[in-house]
């Protein structure tokens, strides 16, 4: 009985088995998101009742915040969405498996494990492909989030009138800039 092979072979069985719980984290991770942008709108809601009264009327500045923010979350929510969809990813078939067991029985251990490392192999290539697909747009997912919640500071802070588009200097011409430039003013 020969170990050829042996080492390796249980690296990439170990490496498949990161990678599955890699896509469970990133399934995982695009639910939570979605289920924090949905409290989210909930606090937003119960805030602004709070602050603002049921009869207040945003306008101005506050508003377009407010449009940008729910703008900003439903594109949150879109990519959550779309980041949890199952994601394909190829595995030996039926028939590589059949044959393994027919024609390939006697095979040596070393070509055994060749063959399943291999097949192996394949499996991780393209569900690692899929689960940093699915990263990527739980990262643009989490951009959006971050400009939901600055929005929604603005629009606050215009509508209790702490701040207001024309305290923001002249200079100031980035949306990041103009951002720290609000949240400054207000604190």
């Amino acid at each position: 009985m020969s170990d050829q092979g042996k080492e390796y072979a249980a690296f990439i069985a170990a490496e498949l088995k990161v990678e599955h719980e890699r896509r469970g984290t990133v399934n995982s991770r695009s639910a939570a998101a979605l289920t924090a942008v949905t409290g989210l709108v909930t606090v937003i809601v119960a805030v602004f009742t709070l602050v603002f009264g049921r009869e207040f009327t945003l306008a101005g500045s506050a508003k377009v915040m407010l449009v940008i923010a729910l703008f900003a979350m439903l594109c949150t929510a879109g990519l959550s969405l779309f980041a949890g969809l199952a994601k394909t990813y190829d595995t030996a078939s039926t028939d590589t498996m059949r044959a393994m067991v027919d024609s390939h029985w006697t095979d040596s251990e070393v070509s055994a494990r060749n063959i399943t490392a291999y097949c192996n192999i394949r499996t991780l290539e393209t569900l690692r492909a899929g689960t940093n697909f699915k990263y990527r747009i739980l990262l643009i997912a989490g951009l959006f989030q971050m400009a939901a919640v600055f929005a929604l500071i603005l629009c606050v802070a215009f509508g209790l009138g702490v701040a207001a588009p024309e305290d923001i200097p002249s200079g100031v011409t980035t949306g990041a800039l103009r951002v720290v430039t609000v949240l400054l003013l207000i604190l």
